[in-house]
């Protein structure tokens, strides 16, 4: 008879430890830093006009890379720091999109590509703010982890004065993370 329960007893902490580490690889994770918050004073240091490169991982292989030219003029506005953005094609032709920055949930989310996501940790350095942020999303299709990173240069920093946002992927069941995009912009003199 205690065999029996013996079994179950196993039967049942394999199962928690299976479904355990399942809902931490692909769960939510919380920043380490939990009373870390984000302003929108924070995203004013993309003001302004900006001009750089698109690569990004083509969604029809997951493995060839597609580089695109873009312009990218950033206003402030009464809900955050509104992005024009115009990507321009191989061809030539140019697209239009828009984007917009903002604190959400009182500073513990960043709002962005129409979604508010968890503030998972922000650095302040001389040379500038690197921001992370993620949550669950849908990405070509698929359940994933999604991580941004958005690190945006002081005016007067000794560095470059540049903005690089990386979008990272982690498809559910997935062993890696992929770099989905990244957005590599210097400001545009005037």
């Amino acid at each position: 008879m205690r065999a029996k329960y013996f079994g179950l007893l196993l039967f049942f902490i394999v199962c928690a430890v299976i479904s355990l580490t399942a809902y931490r690889t692909f769960a939510q994770v919380q920043p380490e830093n939990a009373n870390i918050t984000v302003s929108n004073s924070d995203f004013e240091l993309l003001v302004g006009k900006w001009s750089g490169t698109l690569t990004y991982l083509d969604y029809t292989s997951d493995s060839t890379r597609v580089t695109l030219n873009l312009r990218m003029e950033v206003a402030p506005t009464d809900t955050g720091m509104f992005a024009d953005v115009t990507y321009i094609e191989p061809d030539g032709n140019e697209m239009k999109s828009s984007m917009l920055f903002r604190e959400s949930h009182g500073g513990k989310r960043v709002y962005y590509d129409n979604k508010a996501w968890m503030l998972y940790d922000k650095m302040t350095t001389s040379n500038g703010v690197t921001l992370v942020f993620q949550g669950p999303g849908q990405d070509n299709n698929r359940n994933a982890q999604i991580t941004n990173v958005l690190y945006m240069s002081h005016p007067d920093s000794s560095r470059q004065d540049s903005v690089v946002l990386t979008k990272k992927v982690l498809y559910e069941n997935a062993g890696h993370e992929i770099d989905r995009h990244q957005f590599r912009l210097g400001r545009v003199k005037e």
